[in-house]
């Protein structure tokens, strides 16, 4: 692709031709639909101009003075990404015609500037964190979305402008896009995942590739060309396709080197992530900023200065030649198998907690064939003693508490060994989320 020498031209092709003001529908009796992170700046915002709106929420507390349970009067749902189709109220307001539509979907029609949006199965907040860290070398950048620790797209309604607006987006987000528009949009991978959400892997594909709904040809697409499920969907996208890959492509790694866009980046050994995953993570990250025309100096230095997020292979402690890493923010097998790849022996891996219907799960067969000791935690963690025992592995301890997995692991562990939280599944059999997840953990470790 052609380089241009700065990317405020392209940044002034991509923004929005509106005039500031509120652009959804004006005048309508608008329902927040689920009081939560998502939802509360959309609250404060609608607050701030003076419109009208009602609250329903599942625990009627969190409501307040606003709430309500009747449609009557709607003319729009505003919804938290956490409320399913098959919940009543959202039946309720299908068949009455009512718009529903996400708040990445309200903010994105309020404010100014570019979007970049990355999505995947694995590896999306830190893509996004990579990709902020780049642009924010040249511009005011937005980080937030579904990334958490971290700020959901309607913080930036109560926020000054920014240019860029760099976003992590679920597929719970994406399966209701309507007219969300990213003109650079990233999908680094596809994996089964949230089946107990929506119901088919045809679905949750469906809802990853809404990411690219509503690109244009001026639009700029960043693929995974390694993914068997992306690359067999290509033609459905209409923008600019731009591929990342471990040997060729846009971006690609060459002897040992991150190569873009035929400009060498950055050595591989010198990356601050390790593990085969980060990799790719940097390369769409670094290929997302060129097609921006951010110049490789700036990509190089972006790229090497980041040093990860909370719970996503994060160490927090080494003590009497132990080494221990949060990793709570893993919650599908996939994942867990790739993280661990990235560990060097010997280890004892806590895993387990609430599973998410995958079509299949081979982490607890990893962990028996190439792990040397697991902590097994969660609802799930009887199972996975079945599996454990039907392959003939004894190299593990069951745990009820977290604090009692890390107890168990810190005696199984000595120097020179890694304890790390690599749960593979969902938290909230025990947990709030994986952020409640990861800080009970780091507790745990804290009083060793």
């Amino acid at each position: 692709m052609a380089r241009t020498e700065d990317c405020r031209p392209i940044l002034d092709h991509c923004r929005p031709l509106r005039s500031p003001g509120l652009r959804n529908i004006e005048g309508a009796m608008r329902l927040i639909m689920g009081v939560g992170r998502a939802t509360k700046g959309v609250i404060e915002y609608l607050k701030r101009v003076g419109l009208e709106y009602l609250v329903y929420d599942d625990d009627r507390e969190k409501a307040g003075d606003h709430y309500t349970d009747s449609l009557e009067g709607i003319e729009e749902i505003i919804i938290s990404p956490g409320f399913p189709d098959s919940h009543p109220m959202v039946q309720k307001a299908c068949l009455r015609g009512i718009p529903i539509i996400d708040e990445i979907e309200f903010t994105h029609k309020e404010i100014m500037g570019l979007v970049i949006a990355v999505t995947g199965t694995n590896g999306k907040s830190t893509t996004a964190a990579i990709v902020a860290n780049i642009l924010k070398r040249r511009f005011q950048v937005f980080l937030g979305g579904n990334i958490a620790p971290g700020n959901p797209f309607s913080q930036a309604l109560l926020d000054p402008p920014y240019d860029c607006y760099v976003l992590e987006v679920s597929s719970f987000q994406l399966e209701r896009i309507r007219d969300f528009h990213p003109r650079v949009s990233i999908l680094l991978n596809i994996f089964p995942d949230h089946l107990d959400r929506h119901r088919t892997f045809e679905q949750y594909i469906k809802a990853k590739f809404n990411i690219f709904k509503n690109q244009d040809q001026t639009d700029h697409a960043i693929l995974n060309h390694d993914d068997e499920t992306i690359r067999s969907r290509v033609d459905e996208i209409i923008s600019k396709k731009h591929f990342f890959s471990s040997i060729h492509g846009d971006a690609y790694v060459d002897r040992g080197m991150i190569v873009i866009n035929g400009m060498e980046v950055i050595p591989v050994d010198e990356l601050p992530l390790k593990g085969e995953y980060n990799i790719k993570n940097v390369l769409a990250a670094g290929l997302a900023s060129s097609v921006m025309a951010i110049p490789v100096e700036m990509i190089r230095e972006g790229i090497k200065s980041f040093t990860g997020l909370k719970f996503r292979m994060e160490t927090i402690l080494k003590k009497g030649g132990i080494k221990f890493i949060n990793n709570s923010m893993c919650t599908n097998p996939k994942a867990a198998i790739e993280s661990l790849k990235a560990v060097d022996h010997p280890y004892v891996v806590i895993m387990g907690g609430k599973e998410k219907d995958f079509l299949r799960d081979d982490y607890p067969e990893y962990v028996a064939k190439s792990s040397d000791y697991a902590v097994v935690i969660g609802a799930n963690r009887f199972r996975i003693e079945e599996v454990f025992r039907n392959l003939g592995f004894d190299r593990f301890v069951l745990a009820g508490e977290m604090d009692e997995a890390v107890r168990k692991a810190n005696t199984i562990a000595g120097p020179g060994w890694t304890i790390i939280l690599n749960p593979g599944y969902a938290s909230q059999d025990m947990f709030k989320d994986f952020i409640d997840r990861g800080m009970r953990f780091n507790d745990a470790v804290a009083t060793i």
